[in-house]
């Protein structure tokens, strides 16, 4: 029998349901199929302590503990089962599981993939095997933020790989390994349910055969990679101290001044013959003579059309 109702609501009559079934939390039913389903698809009762959206699901941790099923079905259940917080240290705790036999395997009206696990000599559980369940959600009924999402989808992924689940029970009895945090779920005649109603749920990473190893792709469940950073030795290089290119200044030769460069700077030389100073230290050509126009060497230099007038006038009067 599946029982529909609106998320919104599903917590407000999750016990008058209960009762209307004929049984108080914690009491068994008929049928596994009993159980509350949101307009969705997906499971009600201790959801977010199911899919890890509850507020103290910030106290998981996800360094792997290595157990046995004798272990976690021998393990106090809380009485009553708070609805949406988690019971430390047995939902608190990520637990693995290795080489247990992975009985037969179910998907639910909830969307979850139900594993029925066995460990020991007996054949099945009905028998007095030592039995429990584990489940994989579907990764559209987690909500965001959960820290379970990424390890159940790659369970979700790796599980799908090797097997498909129908709304029938399908027998497996293959060996698995598994990962998963504790969770104590209501007693509602699940096939393979503990006596206490202890689970893995969710299922973080899983592998078949035996002595196998879980999928680099299911998260690493709280064991950070430590590494040893690359410390290294940075390269202090040596820079190029170099010698800088002093050079050889001109120092000329003392009396015999550059052209253009001044008669002082070369050991205050005089200007060579048919050449006078300009009276700034630089050698210009003597035209005309020198003696027709002295007091003019200075001009001569800042205005040379000066010299070629003076000279001109002087021809004018020599003719004259």
């Amino acid at each position: 029998m599946r029982l529909t109702v609106p998320g919104a609501l599903a917590g407000l009559v999750i016990a008058g349901l209960l009762l209307a079934c004929g049984r108080a939390p914690g009491a068994p039913a008929d049928e596994e199929e009993d159980e509350l389903i949101s307009a969705g698809g997906c499971g009600v009762e201790r959801w977010a302590v199911k899919t890890g959206t509850d507020a103290t699901v910030s106290g998981v941790s996800f360094a792997p503990q290595d157990t046995t099923i004798a272990a976690l079905r021998a393990a106090t259940a809380p009485s009553p089962i708070p609805a949406s917080t988690r019971v430390a240290p047995t939902e608190t705790t990520t637990w693995k599981l290795t080489n247990v036999t992975l009985v037969e395997y179910k998907l639910e009206t909830d969307s979850d993939i139900h594993l029925v696990l066995r460990e020991g000599a007996a054949t099945d559980c009905a028998s007095g095997g030592t039995c429990m369940i584990a489940e994989i959600p579907d990764s559209a009924c987690i909500g965001a933020g959960s820290p379970f999402a990424a390890g159940a989808a790659a369970a979700h992924a790796t599980f799908a790989a090797s097997y498909t689940a129908t709304g029938s029970f399908q027998l497996a009895n293959v060996p698995v390994t598994l990962i998963g945090v504790g969770m104590f779920d209501f007693l509602h005649g699940q096939t393979g349910v503990a006596p206490n109603g202890i689970e893995l749920h969710s299922v973080l990473g899983i592998c078949f055969g035996t002595d196998c190893t879980i999928p680099a792709t299911a998260p690493d469940a709280g064991t950070p990679d430590a590494g040893t950073p690359d410390a290294g030795t940075p390269d202090a290089g040596t820079p190029d101290a170099g010698t800088p290119d002093a050079g050889t200044p001109d120092s000329g030769v003392s009396g015999t001044p550059d052209s253009g460069v001044s008669a002082a700077a070369d050991g205050g030389g005089t200007c060579p013959a048919g050449q006078h100073d300009r009276g700034d230290g630089y050698c210009a050509a003597d035209s005309p003579p020198a003696a027709n126009v002295a007091g003019c060497a200075s001009g001569s230099a800042a205005f040379p059309w000066l010299v070629a007038a003076a000279a001109l006038l002087a021809r004018r009067r020599r003719r004259g």
